[in-house]
């Protein structure tokens, strides 16, 4: 007995070994170059004497440090990955304390060490229970606040903090340390104070009220400014049980609450984000401060446009305009050059150019044969959700967001004539209808152009004359969410989503031979498509987050799920077709296959890719653009492109349809799970290795869509089978296919 199960036991381990499938050979593809670099989506800024600390990106944080000894010529010195926790917090705040940077993230805190500030050295990490509002630290103790709790931590070994108190503190805002003192705001104009001159205690020296109605406090030096209407009122706090008014300065028209207030050398400077309907503005006044008591004002500056500011404490402001940052030193009012920031996000290509969205507010051009010139083109622009490129033209879609009413403006598609890689001429801008929603998708198709606009529906525009664009139709939106969409021939193919009850998703087909839409016919599916694209009689749609769904369209009446591309790793996050190439690209690799036969294989090739999350993709000629939040990477595909080369009109054989057996081997039972295309006759049975019929699981017609059954190892005698080898046979829709089955 021992000998047979032994004997069970090795065949079953080849027969697996075997089953395996061929790994994919690794692509010849090699990087041409990074078109330009980014901090990505700056989140704070510190100052240490002529150098910046800045850090950068979403999720992946990155510090970076500046030389700005020579503001007309900023240096980038070093860069530092900043690992985040499994949580993936935000970054909440930057500060410098004597030799320490700290990285407040959202419920922890790190510690750096920048004794050598080009070479930040991460020494430790202290946690809370909620999120922080800040921290302040003098020698040896770091102080921080959160919603709930107030921590005082012990750093004179900041390799191993030690934490000495936590007091409760349900309504603080803010804090502040100044001479042993530590004021805690609490808002309604009251504040606590704690004397911390002895490490070992925190001794409460009482809670204190401000006369008058103020708020927006902001701690500095031994001071504290409030607002109470239209002025700023400012305290002194060195008595803390004794806080007296020094001054009131007015609060002008369009002045709120300072973002940012501080004493140097004599002066007080006031920064202020003035926040319009459409946008914001930079100002800021300087006052001489050699009179708390009677401040004379310097310098009044306002209405300077901006997107986001970030200011220290230190006289030093970065201006953050989402494609681009610069830094403003507010004493000699001087201003370094533009750097590039913000996430390179939506990619299109042509033959020789590369077109990239950088931060929503630039668009850029890049010569695909000279990447290390940077950007030859770059056009400020406006909430760009889409674009689109086709030969010499280049289409975008734009529309803004209005926060408190919830609702998007301002829709227009814009045409481009980019003929000229360094000089862009605008064509035409025409309006379009939408409120709820923005273009998802935007596609050209020879002389139409068509835009997916989510719950606001479906447009397609003649553009045979770029000068000025007309709609030729409309497809209604909402219930529909439409998500992408294709135009060949007398079809046009939207993938959308319908917010019933149920909620359904589903490829539509359109017959507009006649110049009017009319549904022709559609195809039903559980996932909703992000992307798909058409080639020949199939449809690739991509969304379920197991597989590629291949859709047979040779007879658009009738269409049917043809066959299915399974995953080996998560769903990749871009589709596209190119030299008769299927091109996916994954979170760490780009994958290829022939877009034509049984799918359900490993690719033809893989090419990993390091370093930053990819994001998007764009295919020219045998080049491949790639852009991660940070940059854009230009990659040669043409010895890649080989593997699949082939005819684009040859003929696509329908595959068999999907089936699956889980778990297999399998104890107790296995499920049997398949897909059916078509009403038919589905015959599902069970032989031994000498051919003998054990069981018939299934033998009647089945409707389309998807199917399982189960086999609990017992045969049409109500007998168990063996463990052993088993063969399921499969037929429906005019296929037969067989698949192993191992019982233990």
């Amino acid at each position: 007995m021992k000998v047979t199960r032994f004997f069970v036991f090795i065949v079953i381990s080849i027969l697996m070994i075997v089953a395996l499938p061929c790994h994919a050979q690794n692509l010849n593809i090699s990087e041409i170059g990074t078109f330009d670099f980014s901090t990505d989506r700056i989140t704070d800024m510190a100052r240490v004497g002529d150098y910046a600390y800045v850090i950068g990106g979403d999720y992946d944080y990155v510090l970076y440090y500046y030389d700005l000894s020579d503001l007309a010529s900023p240096e980038l010195l070093s860069e530092t990955p900043i690992i985040n926790a499994p949580n993936f917090s935000h970054v909440r705040g930057l500060r410098v304390f004597e030799e320490r940077l700290f990285v407040i993230m959202y419920n922890y805190v790190i510690l750096y060490d920048i004794e050598n500030p080009v070479l930040p050295v991460e020494l430790s990490r202290v946690y809370s229970v909620d999120y922080i509002l800040g921290v302040e630290a003098c020698s040896a103790d770091l102080y921080v606040l959160a919603s709930s709790i107030l921590y005082h931590w012990d750093i004179s070994n900041p390799d191993y903090p030690l934490l000495q108190h936590s007091l409760a503190q349900s309504d603080a805002w803010r804090f502040h340390l100044n001479d042993n003192f530590l004021y805690i705001w609490l808002g309604s104009a009251n504040y606590s104070v704690y004397d911390v001159s002895n490490p070992e205690s925190m001794a409460y020296v009482g809670t204190y009220s401000l006369s008058g109605t103020a708020y927006m406090a902001r701690f500095f030096a031994h001071y504290v400014s409030v607002v109470d209407f239209s002025q700023l009122f400012i305290y002194d706090v060195s008595q803390p049980t004794q806080a007296e008014v020094i001054c009131a300065l007015p609060l002008g028209y369009d002045y709120f609450a300072p973002l940012d207030i501080f004493t140097k050398d004599g002066l007080l400077y006031l920064v202020f984000e003035q926040d319009y309907y459409y946008e914001r503005r930079l100002a800021y006044q300087i006052y001489d401060f050699s009179d708390p008591s009677a401040p004379v004002l310097m310098v009044d500056q306002h209405d300077i446009p901006i997107n986001r500011i970030y200011s220290d404490s230190s006289g030093l402001i970065l201006v953050d305009e989402g494609s681009y940052f610069y830094f403003f030193d507010l004493d000699g009012e001087e201003l370094s050059p533009n750097l590039v920031c913000g996430a390179f996000s939506l990619t299109a290509a042509n033959d020789t150019q590369a077109f990239v969205l950088v931060g929503q507010t630039e668009l850029r051009g890049y010569d695909l044969a000279n990447p290390a010139a940077g950007a030859v083109a770059a056009i400020p622009v406006y909430g760009i959700s889409a674009m689109g490129v086709s030969g010499n033209l280049l289409a975008t879609a734009h529309a803004s967001y209005l926060e408190f009413e919830n609702e998007f403006y301002g829709h227009t598609l814009r045409i481009w004539d980019v003929s000229n890689p360094i000089m862009w001429n605008s064509l035409s801008a025409v309006p379009f209808s939408g409120r709820h929603s923005i273009a998802n998708d935007l596609q050209i198709f020879g002389d139409r152009l068509i835009l997916a606009k989510g719950s606001d529906g479906l447009d397609v525009f003649d553009i045979s004359n770029p000068h000025s664009p007309t709609l030729c139709y409309s497809l209604p939106g909402y219930p529909d969410l439409f998500r992408a969409a294709w135009l060949e021939g007398p079809y046009l193919y939207a993938a959308l989503t319908s917010n019933g009850n149920p909620q359904t998703h589903r490829i539509r087909i359109y017959d507009i031979s006649s110049g009017v839409p009319q549904l022709f016919s559609s195809i039903s599916m559980n996932y909703a498509v992000k992307a798909f694209q058409k080639r020949a009689n199939r449809i690739y749609a991509m969304g379920d987050t197991s597989a590629l769904r291949v859709y047979d369209i040779s007879n658009p009446a009738q269409p049917y799920l043809a066959e299915s591309l399974l995953y080996d790793s998560e769903p990749p996050l871009d589709l596209l077709i190119h030299n008769n190439s299927l091109v996916l690209l994954f979170e760490d690799h780009l994958a290829i296959y022939k877009p034509s036969g049984a799918m359900n294989r490993p690719p033809l090739g893989r090419h990993e890719i390091a370093g930053s999350y990819y994001t998007r993709m764009a295919l020219s000629t045998d080049k491949a653009i790639i852009s991660t939040p940070r940059n854009v990477k230009l990659y040669d595909c043409a010895d890649a492109y080989e593997l699949t080369s082939r005819p684009g009109t040859e003929p696509i054989t329908p595959a068999v349809p999907q089936l699956s057996v889980s778990p297999n081997p399998f104890r107790a039972s296995a499920e049997i799970s398949f897909e059916v295309s078509k009403s038919s006759h589905t015959v599902i049975k069970v032989y031994n290795l000498k051919g003998q019929l054990l069981r018939v699981l299934h033998n009647a017609p089945l409707l389309p869509g998807q199917h399982s059954v189960n086999w609990n190892g017992l045969d049409d005698k109500g007998r168990e089978c063996p463990a052993g080898i088993y063969l399921m046979r499969f037929e429906a829709e005019g296929f037969k296919q067989v698949k192993r089955m191992v019982r233990m």
